[in-house]
């Protein structure tokens, strides 16, 4: 289950009954948060959206998007910009609240 509080249209999350990957798409998605559960995230899934790590200061990662921008993730705690991350629609409501651009993801090649 995840808050709804947290949830915007366009965010990728998992649908219980089947399984499967999918993007919200209507509020009523929202509605029945307690059928979805979080994309956890993960190095290879923050490669796969496009962030590079680009260098070290500290046991701190510095991370530079292809989208757009640079940020930074504590390797240790996945916090960027000292919000913490857990789950891929963290990073894609942090990308809309500094960018107001989506960050959308291609969920058929996300591991």
């Amino acid at each position: 289950m995840i808050n709804p509080k947290e949830l915007r249209i366009g965010n990728a999350v998992i649908d219980t009954e089947d399984g499967r990957k999918m993007t919200i798409t209507l509020g009523a998605q929202i509605d029945r948060s307690d059928l979805l559960m979080p994309i956890p995230l993960t190095k290879e899934r923050l490669e796969q959206i496009g962030m590079n790590n680009v260098g070290y200061l500290e046991g701190i990662g510095y991370l530079e998007s292809a989208i757009e921008g640079w940020y930074v993730l504590d390797i240790e705690k996945y916090r960027v910009n000292d919000y913490p991350m857990t789950h891929l629609h963290h990073i894609q409501n942090m990308y809309y609240d500094f960018n107001r651009k989506e960050l959308l993801i291609d969920l058929v090649g996300l591991t």
